[in-house]
């Protein structure tokens, strides 16, 4: 069961802030929080759940109380994150897998199990969803099962663009502070997907009660061509 105590809230919060910042990267969590607080105060669709609501407050309470521990200033915008993603997000990433066996880098369940924290467990299903996708580019050699994909070099696996989409509103059905992060990270870090896409083609048919031929213009899908597309995660918010 999910723990409510506050001192529980500030422990993981701790163990939360310890694990994303390891390698120095408090700016990009101050706005990673920054975004979270803005989308549930601007955006159409908020991201917050119910359930717990209380246990993300907490969470966030204590994120900002070790930020002014901190003394940071927010001095990254979006432009200098995404210039210098690699170097900030880079701990970020890696964070994720002290808390999920699917989130983040590399896979960390021994039996394929997801982890049973009720707090982070929707989440981890989410995220070994998404590692089940079928069609991924993990290597350059993946590009020739799509010939009409331009090659474009990626730090990490490159997944089609529907598996993409399932895995962010996944996430937004779970609405929490640790969804939100985990999908702000994801789509920081991998911006690029690819999908087919099915050219429409006229086909002729003969009528029966009619001697003349008339097209028939309605889809009929040819050879399918493969085109390379960016997530927004504003879109999918």
């Amino acid at each position: 069961m999910l723990a409510t105590a506050r001192n529980d809230h500030r422990e993981t919060a701790r163990a939360f802030y310890r694990a994303l910042d390891e390698s120095g990267s408090t700016p990009t969590l101050a706005l990673l929080l920054q975004d979270y607080i803005l989308v549930n105060s601007t955006g159409a669709i908020p991201w917050s759940n119910p359930t717990f609501v209380y246990y993300d407050q907490q969470l966030i309470d204590a994120i900002q109380q070790q930020l002014e521990l901190e003394n940071v200033q927010n001095s990254y915008d979006h432009h200098q994150l995404q210039a210098d993603y690699g170097s900030a997000l880079q701990p970020l990433h890696g964070g994720l897998k002290f808390f999920t066996y699917y989130c983040g880098p590399g896979n960390w369940s021994a039996d394929g199990s997801t982890v049973q924290n009720t707090y982070f467990s929707s989440i981890d299903q989410c995220c070994k969803h998404h590692d089940e996708c079928p069609d991924t580019i993990v290597h350059s050699r993946d590009y020739h099962r799509y010939e009409d994909l331009p090659y474009k070099a990626q730090i990490f696996t490159r997944l089609r663009c529907n598996c993409d989409v399932e895995f962010l509103r996944c996430l937004q059905n779970i609405s929490t502070f640790f969804s939100y992060a985990v999908a702000w990270i994801y789509t920081k870090f991998q911006s690029s997907c690819f999908d087919y896409e099915y050219p429409v083609m006229e086909c002729t048919v003969k009528r029966q009660s009619q001697s003349l031929s008339e097209p028939d213009h309605s889809s009929i899908p040819g050879n399918s061509n493969v085109h390379p597309y960016t997530i927004d995660f504003a879109v999918i918010q």
